[in-house]
């Protein structure tokens, strides 16, 4: 039984002599295991910082009034720049401060290509004024000023007298064009490419004139859905009919429940 007797002493001499040894050996593993995830993150960073990604070519997806050449010039991509040293939100930024794009999207397709997809905002009509033809969409932001219509056909707004015309990018800040762009925005397609002028009279009184020259007695923009889609049945109910459009002096539209069509005294 007193063989059996171990000196406490000794027992824990023993254990901590044991275990130093390993506690080492799995801190220097450790310290491997963490040097060789650096080494390997540093060498990814450097390969896709490489020459091997650089952007060889761009192409230009969704563009349809601004040509590809003006987004690449836009977007500024150095000959030195890769794939992935770029800064995307910069680039993003450079394009969407260009007037005509809302919304831009850099994709990556490896290699050496860069990828640029964009949102344009469409023009919506014109106001006339002394100095040109101001285009805007249908937030009512200055797209261009132009000294024609170009390949547009679109509507013009005129009757506004603007003081100073905004930046292309700021939006019009006019109770009178308002009333006017709702007019607009309340016209499916086939309605707007029938109106060639919205006329904004004193009082916000509004008149438009389609493309035959038929004069349309519009009032408001009180109501506007109701009374645009009276005149989308009037202008129907004129083709189907075969109605002279010679014969119109005008069509009124100023109240929901009565629309008119007034014909020429003969």
């Amino acid at each position: 039984m007193l063989d059996k007797i171990v000196n406490i002493s000794d027992y824990r001499q023993s254990e901590n002599g044991s275990k130093k040894p390993v506690v080492k050996r799995r801190v220097k593993k450790s310290v491997k295991r963490l040097v060789l995830i650096l080494l390997i993150l540093i060498g990814v960073v450097v390969f896709l910082r490489s020459s091997v990604f650089t952007i060889t070519e761009i192409k230009v997806e969704g563009n349809v009034n601004v040509t590809e050449g003006k987004i690449i010039e836009l977007a500024e991509i150095s000959p030195e720049e890769t794939l992935f040293k770029m800064n995307k939100k910069e680039i993003c930024q450079r394009l969407t401060a260009y007037p005509f794009i809302a919304q831009a999207e850099l994709k990556r397709k490896l290699p050496d290509t860069l990828v640029i997809s964009v949102t344009e905002r469409e023009p919506l009509g014109f106001i006339v004024t002394a100095n040109g033809y101001v285009q805007f969409d249908q937030e009512g932001m200055v797209l261009a000023v132009t000294g024609s219509m170009g390949k547009y056909n679109l509507p013009i707004i005129t009757g506004i007298n603007i003081a100073e015309i905004p930046s292309p990018g700021a939006v019009l800040d006019d109770e009178s064009f308002k009333n006017a762009l709702s007019i607009i925005k309340t016209c499916d397609k086939q309605l707007l490419n029938n109106i060639a002028e919205i006329n904004i009279g004193q009082n916000s009184y509004v008149s438009a004139y389609t493309y035959q020259g038929i004069e349309i007695k519009v009032g408001t923009a009180e109501d506007i859905d109701l009374r645009m889609q009276n005149l989308k049945d009037i202008l129907a109910q004129i083709q189907a009919e075969n109605i002279n459009i010679a014969d119109i002096e005008y069509i009124d539209i100023r109240f929901t429940d009565v629309p008119v069509i007034k014909f020429k005294e003969k």
